[in-house]
């Protein structure tokens, strides 16, 4: 990933959820920078969440890999933060959750 142009890693997965290895520790001994938003479910799905997933992909330069588990809550959030901050369409959102999330 490095080798691809990636300088950070965002990982939405909850503090619970089993990486199988220590992902953090592995991005930094790579020389990237890895960010823990942990959004545990649907409940964490929220307006100020998007606007931080929003803030943090805005401030670090080069490419983000930005995951879940399953991409659902990475779609959810930037889906809402492409209505709430860019102001985007419901439509629009939709489209950008289903291409990256």
């Amino acid at each position: 990933m490095k080798a691809e142009g990636v300088r950070t890693v965002i990982d939405l997965r909850g503090a619970t959820e089993d990486r199988g290895y220590d992902q953090a520790a592995e991005v930094r001994r790579l020389g990237m920078d890895y960010i823990a938003l942990p959004i545990a479910g649907k409940d964490d799905i929220t307006p100020a969440n998007a606007a931080t997933l929003h803030a943090l992909l805005e401030e670090h330069e080069g490419e983000v890999l930005l995951h879940c588990a399953s991409g659902n809550r990475v779609g959810a959030l930037l889906a809402l933060a492409a209505v709430q901050v860019d102001g985007a369409s419901p439509e629009e959102a939709l489209t950008l959750a289903a291409r990256r999330g």
